[in-house]
This record gives C-alpha cells, structure tokens and sequence, in this order.
C-alpha cells in the first residue's frame, strides 16, 4: 500500500477531509499503516490547511442523536469527475457488503425528496428548514444502513448558452441551478415551486411545476443526459459510473427512478433563453370550478389554482409569458416560504391546537378566512420591484418569479425568526397527501369533493389554513414512473397532531376524499408524499 498515489490520497481529503492522516495517526486504522504513511508523505509536499481531525465517524442516524461536525473543503483531483473519485473507497466510508447495502447506499433520500445530505455543524439551521419528505428508505433489519451525502456534489459543471444546456451535480438546489441558469442567460422552464429541492431528490421524485405546454411541468423532461453511481460486484470496485446519454435505452428509467438504479452524480439538462412572465391572482367563486379546471391550465401556460372548499372560492393563477421588453422587475417570495417570527409562529400553532381540542369548527373557519384575507392582501409573496405589492399584473423574469424559499437566506438571529415548519420552533407540523388525477377524471372528482362539502362545509375549513388545495398541471412522460396522462395534482395539507393517536377534527371526511382519489379515481400518489411532507415538490 506504500505505493499508494496521489490520486487516492486526495479521495481520502475529499471523503474525510485533509487532516485525517494526521487524526489516526496510523494507529488501527483500518487502512493500514501502509496508507497513513504514503498520503503523510503527500501531506508534507502539500500540507493541510485544516491541521489534525479526529478519525471520520460514519454517522448512522439510528444510533447518533447528531450529524458529525465535518471540517475541510472539498479537493478534488485534477482531470476527474468526483464520482469517480468515489467509486474506489477504503473502508471507513462502509464500502457495501453484498447486495442489501448496496441498495441502502443506493436509497438514502434526501430532505428535498432524493438523496439525502449530510451537514457541517455550522449548517445545522439550514438542516432544520430543509422540508423533511421521508423516513429512511432502506435502514436495514439490523440498523445498520447507511446515508449517502451529496453535500459536496453541488457543483455547476458547465453552462452553454450556445446549446441551451447546463451540467450540475446531483447534490446542487433547485435554488442554485435558476440562478447559475439566469447568470448565463439561460432558464429552467417549469420547476416546483420550493428552491431547497436538490437535483438529484427533483429527479428521483418526479417533482414538477405546473404547465401543459411543451414537454409540461417536470424537471426530469429536461434531462438530456445523466451520470449515476451504480452497485456492482466487488471486482469493480462495488460501485460503477453509469453514463446514460440521449438515445439510452436506460434514461427514461433513470430520470425518474425513487433512487433504486443508482446515486444520480451529474444531469444535463435542456434549457431555453431568459424570458419574462406576468402574473395574475384572481378569485372566483367555485361554482363552475369543475369545468374550468379541465381547460384552465390549456389557457394559460403557468397555470394553477388554490381551491377554498369551505369558503366556495377558488384563486386561478393567471400566469405566462410576455416579451422582455415589457417593463417590471417582480419577484415571488411565497408567504408560506418565508422567514417567520418565532412568536407568531408558536402563537398561531397553540390556536390551532385549541381550536382542534375542542372542536371548534366555526372558530377553525374563521381563523382560516383571516389567513387567506391576510394573504391575499399581501400578493401572496409577490412583489411589483422586490419590495412592494402595488397590484397586478406583476411583470418579472423566470428566475425570480417561478420559485421560492425566502427562510432558507433568513437571518441568523437566535430563532427570532424561521421557517415555519422549523422543527427547532413549535411551529406548523402538518400532513401532506398529494394525488395526480388524470384530467378526463378530474371534472368528476372535483365534483364529488363539491357533493361532500355541500354536507359540511366546516370540515373543510382546515386545508384553507395552509391555502387552500393546490391544483397543478402535469403533462404524460415517456418516463417509466412518469405520469401516464395529462394529470391535474391535488395537494392536500392539514393539521397534525403532534400525538399520533390523537383525531384531528373531521379526519373522516378528509380520508373520504383520499380514498376517492386513489381509488374510484385511479388517481397516483406523488412519489415524495406518501408520509408527512413539508414543501411543494
């Protein structure tokens, strides 16, 4: 092992960080002597800025009350893909062992919906704002899974303006690929509306917009070519970096695949020229709701709407584009999305509880119509300049207008403000079911919700406190676990208790509806909301 390149010393920089030579100081090391001493002799060419750290820990959230603290930036050998860099590993990073942990290595999903990361100590704020979609997927009979970090594969690989494409890494936001898009004149067409998703979660979950247009409202429709980490055989190193390029027989399984085929490592995508859009919030009554919501989102091409079943109103996004040479600088800071007082917050959850523990269903609907008014006074977290709502048609570019997520840039001051799901703050702690519904079944459906609400119109006052049911437009895919039809997207969010045998007022009704959704309906769950979700994927 004494003849150990440098190559491989830098894998163990990158993986470990550039001290941890000098950490294990060659004492039962499970590398052995013969590695310590060859990259200690590379260290002394290029000497570590970070000094000693003590041995890496593989943290395995079944056991570790925290994340481990991580020091070091990443350094990355010359002339190679990092997850090349990762496929040979020592063992320290759990090198899997036979078929079930690769698979778990395969699984670890990510806050935002994919692969799941792992945080320094400093970014543990940004850990507790991040929405968290899931358990772990595959943590193994005998504890003993194991997480895949994509915190250091976030980079921006390469821009073309001239082609109309951008190459990141898997680890890398929603957030930081609009913006490293519009820098380069570029812009993502459709994408969810929460910027804390990463790449590699968007695709493996199927997260989407809301469009009809084009190839519609999926991120993975603008995959034109992808690289993954693939298990193999020990003989290869137990892991492969698969390149799936345009034409592949493989990529409509890989764009959107629930993280079983491999780690996604890098994704080029098909971008268009910046552009401008103009958007409109306008209420209506929801009398004719099942109708136009069939050709509503053919109408307009950012088209969606926020249903207020027990209000009988429903607000229509008038949303597309116009040339750039229409004047406006708007900017869209969902309200929902934004940095919160800490006081407001908790406030809001002990009336929540009350009026839930006692079952106070005109109280409920009351406070629900408040929210909405609040909200819709406020533009709904858009903006006319970036500071000020002075009323629509607010006029911005694609970048500032499709997507948001305020609270993950809010300030750093001791918990007086945060994400209201925050889980640091007793907060907003709530259910998510999201169900796509083809759109010839969706008149029908919205129909039946109409027939249950006319029984009762008070149970439905809940949803409105996290505005309302949110409908988006999906387009069929010729991915294998795309949609299948043109879909209409429902999300439903709700209270929760923070004890779970604890009924939260009329649970009945909104289960009926589910249960009409999935199954009368022939509606598919989305793949990132089967459990308790906190953002719009």
């Amino acid at each position: 092992m004494a003849s150990l390149n440098e190559t491989s010393c830098r894998t163990c920089d990158t993986l470990f960080g550039t001290g941890w030579v000098e950490g294990w100081g060659g004492a039962d090391t499970p590398l052995g002597t013969g590695w310590v001493e060859a990259c200690a002799n590379y260290h002394q060419r290029s000497p570590s800025p970070t000094g000693p750290l003590s041995p890496p820990h593989l943290y395995n959230p079944l056991h570790d009350s925290d994340p481990p603290a991580e020091s070091g930036d990443v350094h990355v050998g010359l002339g190679m893909h990092r997850d090349e860099l990762l496929r040979h590993v020592p063992r320290p990073v759990d090198v899997p062992r036979g078929r079930r942990r690769v698979s778990c290595q395969r699984a670890g999903a990510d806050r935002s919906g994919g692969q799941r990361h792992r945080r320094r100590a400093e970014d543990a704020r940004r850990d507790a704002v991040l929405p968290q979609h899931s358990k772990l997927v595959c943590p193994g009979d005998d504890g003993d899974g194991l997480i895949i970090s994509t915190q250091y594969l976030n980079r921006i690989v390469s821009a073309d303006p001239m082609h109309l494409e951008m190459t990141v890494e898997g680890g890398a936001t929603l957030k930081e690929l609009i913006g490293a898009a519009a820098e380069a004149g570029m812009a993502l067409p459709y994408a969810p509306y929460w910027w804390g998703l990463t790449v590699g979660g968007m695709l493996s979950t199927g997260a989407h917009g809301s469009s009809l247009r084009g190839k519609g409202s999926a991120l993975h429709e603008y995959v034109v070519a992808m690289r993954i980490v693939a298990p193999a055989p020990a003989a290869e190193g137990y892991a492969k970096v698969r390149q799936l390029g345009p034409g592949h027989p493989d990529l409509d399984a890989a764009k959107v695949s629930l993280g079983v085929l491999g780690i996604i490592s890098q994704v080029t995508l098909k971008l268009q020229p910046l552009f401008k859009r103009s958007v409109t919030f306008a209420k209506y009554g929801d009398a004719d709701l099942a109708d136009r919501a069939v050709t509503f989102g053919n109408q307009h091409e950012f088209a969606d709407m926020a249903w207020y079943p027990g209000q009988g109103k429903v607000i229509y996004r008038i949303d597309d584009r116009v040339p750039d040479n229409v004047p406006g600088n708007g900017v869209f800071n969902f309200v929902g999305f934004r940095s919160t007082a800490t006081l407001l917050l908790v406030t809001n959850r002990l009336a929540e509880e009350g009026l839930e523990a006692t079952g106070n269903a005109g109280g409920r609907c009351q406070y629900s119509r408040l929210t909405t008014s609040a909200i819709a006074i406020d533009g709904y977290g858009l903006t006319n300049n970036g500071l000020l709502f002075t009323g629509y048609p607010v006029v911005g570019f694609q970048n500032k207008i499709q997507s948001s997520g305020g609270c993950l840039d809010g300030p750093h001051d001791a918990l007086l403000t945060a994400c209201p799901w925050d889980p640091r703050v007793r907060g907003e702690f709530f259910h998510q079911t999201t169900v796509s519904i083809p759109l010839s079944e969706a008149k029908d459906f919205i129909q039946d919700v109409q027939k249950l609400r006319d029984l009762n119109a008070e149970a439905f006052c809940g949803v409105e406190l996290y505005n309302g049911i949110l409908m988006r437009y999906v387009k069929s895919s010729s991915a294998y676990l795309g949609k299948q039809d043109d879909c209409l997207d429902f999300d439903i969010t709700y209270y929760r208790s923070h004890d779970p045998a604890v009924p939260r007022l009329y649970e009945d009704v909104l289960e009926e509806v589910e249960q009409m959704a999935l199954l009368k309906y022939g509606g598919m769950p989305h793949w990132a909301r089967t459990g308790t979700s906190r953002s719009t994927a």
